[in-house]
């Protein structure tokens, strides 16, 4: 074997291994490590993707806890309007047109009792008739059919109803205005009034009508 010739397997020997040497310098460091999380080169953060679940499963929550609380809401009967209602249906039962004819009279005096509790009493006191008080469901329906009787017409209202229901929700206090047209004339009655009521069933029932001096 010439010189020569062991230069030249000294040096084809040495190659691979430089160009091996070499392509490994090249490689990025995943080769080596394996493919990093999500397959890019920058270490993910996997707190950071908890921390999104749970604020996402939080809003769910409270956005189903508003959602509810939305709907419960609108459940629950507002008590007052309830009140409000029943006594402007109540005014609107005692008015009667000119010329009503007497069966149709008796009728709408009768529908009175549906808006009565058993006991109830109304007092008032009004300067052309002086001071009343009418005791009993019965008697209060039979004193409204008289009045349809003697009087010719009559239209009430009940103006600026404020209500006020006791804790318990079984009873509620009421003050308003009476504003009446009697026999053609306007405005022939001007009052204040306190009404009482009770619920009783899930009902309202009128306990108590009377009638408020006001500050002249």
């Amino acid at each position: 074997q010439t010189p020569g010739a062991s230069i030249v397997e000294l040096v084809s020997g040495m190659e691979p291994r430089r160009r091996s040497v070499s392509r490994h310098r090249r490689q990025p460091f995943h080769v080596f490590c394996g493919p990093l999380p999500g397959g890019g080169l920058r270490a993910s953060n996997p707190g950071k993707g908890l921390l999104l679940k749970a604020g996402r499963k939080t809003s769910l929550i409270l956005g189903l806890i508003l959602l509810l609380g939305v709907g419960i809401w609108f459940m629950i009967p507002d008590e007052e309007a309830i009140v409000r209602r029943t006594l402007t249906r109540l005014a609107a039962t005692v008015s009667f047109p000119l010329n009503e004819s007497p069966l149709l009279r008796l009728a709408n005096a009768s529908r009175l009792r549906d808006f009565l509790e058993a006991g109830v009493e109304v007092q008032f006191e009004y300067e052309r008739v002086g001071t009343r008080i009418v005791q009993g469901r019965a008697e209060v329906v039979q004193f409204a059919t008289v009045a349809r009787e003697t009087l010719k017409q009559a239209r009430f209202q009940l103006l600026d109803i404020t209500v006020k229901i006791d804790p318990e929700g079984t009873a509620a206090t009421a003050y308003m205005t009476l504003l009446a047209d009697v026999s053609g004339e306007k405005n022939a009655i001007s009052q204040e009034l306190k009404v009482t009521l009770k619920k009783i069933e899930g009902k309202w029932l009128v306990a108590r009508v009377e009638t408020l001096r006001t500050l002249q």
